[in-house]
């Protein structure tokens, strides 16, 4: 069953010209003025099998839950029709506006995640979430979207969140920032500018009507949190890390694919702006790609980081005017942070397994450093001409 990634689910909506709205926390599950087939979903299915639920405008809603051991969801009537998918499409997450407005991922039949949307100011919201999301290893980093009343919206992407919305909800975000919190979730109304937010703390601010906030303040405490104590333990690091232990186990025979640019385009594409973004250098032009292979390995790993081998540490040959970067996955473990150099470090600092360079007192550029083979598996090898 999956690991629920915030304290509490809240969603807003709204049905026979009023607000509705469903509360999840430990301590149950509370809704209101939502359509008979929801709520009688939601009085037959257990409290702890509800996975995620999102409300629109008109009635319109989305539920994936647990039935008899199977992952299933149900949708408004005509929803399906509405977003212009097919019914048998898996859905990973759809979330749901105003004027029947959504945006969602679905998983298509060759295994690939796609995004699919219908959303109003889509100029704004799309370009800035697309240029958050180019290049991340999979949507899972994507903690939330919310759609809103008057054109509002917000998303959060690896702990940083954009919006569009009322000045209190901006200055909420804002404070908590400075105050070194990250939002895991937030929702809004397609009904007024209502908002809810959830800190990584487990507290909230919130922006709704008078009936809801008791309710809002009796089951989001954290002592309530949908989040087991390991889970917000690790949720600083990774969520996608795994034990080099883990790592070492798996056979390392390895071949190479050439990419090519007519039939592996979106793989090629997403690797091109990798190296586009992780080229740092400001006194360097950025060099034409000549080729992409892809390193395919047995038992592949999914969902995890990817990093450069810089550019800075290439040998240059006589035979050749090409450079070789390598696209590695990685596995951090528990990093330390250090914001200078320490060439005389061979081993990561006790406790730890990896370090993390931050730009600081003497570094220029981000970087990891890890200190065994075996948590490092080659994905692909990038020739290109400095």
């Amino acid at each position: 069953m999956p690991v629920p990634k915030s304290h509490y689910r809240v969603a807003l909506g709204d049905y026979d010209d009023d607000d509705s709205w469903i509360i999840q926390s430990k301590k149950g599950l509370i809704w209101m003025n939502i359509p008979d087939a929801l709520s009688s979903l939601l009085n037959r299915v257990p409290e702890e099998d509800i996975l995620d639920f999102s409300l629109g405008s008109e009635g319109r809603f989305y539920i994936r839950y647990m039935d008899d051991g199977q992952e299933k969801r149900k949708l408004s009537k005509y929803l399906w029709e509405e977003m212009g998918q097919d019914h048998t499409v898996e859905l990973d997450r759809l979330t749901l506006g105003p004027d029947g407005q959504y945006w969602g991922v679905r998983v298509d039949r060759d295994g690939f995640s796609r995004t699919f949307e219908q959303v109003d100011d889509s100029g704004a919201f799309g370009d800035r979430l697309v240029s958050k999301i180019d290049g991340i290893d999979y949507f899972g980093e994507i903690e939330f979207v919310a759609l809103g009343a008057n054109g509002d919206w917000a998303f959060g992407v690896n702990g940083r969140v954009e919006c569009r919305g009322s000045n209190l909800l901006r200055k909420r975000i804002t404070e908590g920032r400075k105050g070194g919190k990250t939002i895991l979730s937030a929702a809004m109304s397609p009904r007024d500018r209502l908002w809810f937010l959830c800190w990584d703390d487990g507290t909230i601010d919130y922006w709704l009507p008078g009936d809801m906030t008791d309710s809002i303040d009796s089951y989001c405490q954290l002592r309530y949190s949908l989040m087991s104590k390991k889970s917000r333990a690790k949720k600083a690091q990774t969520e996608y890390a795994v034990s080099a232990r883990e790592l070492a186990s798996v056979n390392s025979s390895t071949s190479l694919r050439l990419l090519d640019n007519r039939y592996d385009k979106e793989e090629f594409s997403r690797i091109h702006k990798l190296f586009k973004r992780g080229w740092k250098h400001d006194h360097k032009a950025l060099p034409d790609i000549q080729r992409i292979f892809a390193v395919t390995l047995p038992d592949p790993l999914e969902h995890s980081y990817l990093a450069y081998k810089a550019d800075d540490y290439t040998n240059d040959l006589s035979n050749s005017s090409n450079r070789v970067v390598v696209v590695a996955r990685v596995v951090l473990g528990k990093s330390k942070v250090l914001r200078r150099n320490t060439e005389s470090l061979r081993s990561p600092p006790s406790g730890y397994d990896s370090v993390l360079g931050e730009v600081g007192i003497d570094l220029n550029y981000d970087e990891q450093i890890l200190y065994r083979d075996d948590a490092i598996r080659p994905a692909y090898v990038v020739i290109y001409e400095p």
